[in-house]
């Protein structure tokens, strides 16, 4: 095994020290600590449960629920006018909602 003083040394000059945390020898990224403040208790409960079911602990369970919530897939412009698209298609029977349509619901009220 190669002693730590060296492995260190050997460290590629575009990998800078500050940037990232040596922990027994081996680089690893710097991780930034997020708190929560007012988290309401039964949301609390809930995700302790959660991370229970699902054999984690509290931390990494609301990691892996940022993670998912974060990454969800975006559409791009053309998934989105096709969306469109079908939804007015969908829709075509209904009347367009032009401003002198609007105006005389106002006026008119709810049935």
């Amino acid at each position: 095994m190669v002693p730590v003083n060296q492995r260190l040394q050997a460290r590629p000059e575009s990998f800078p020290v500050d940037a990232k945390r040596i922990h027994n020898g081996v680089r690893r990224p710097v991780m930034a600590t997020l708190t929560l403040k007012n988290v309401p208790e039964n949301l609390v409960e809930q995700l302790k449960e959660e991370a229970k079911g699902n054999r984690r602990s509290l931390n990494q369970e609301a990691l892996s629920r940022l993670e998912r919530s974060v990454s969800l897939r975006t559409r791009t412009a053309e998934e989105t006018i096709a969306a469109l698209r079908r939804l007015h298609k969908r829709l075509g029977s209904r009347p367009i909602l032009t401003d002198a349509f609007i105006d005389r619901a106002k006026r008119e009220g709810r049935p």
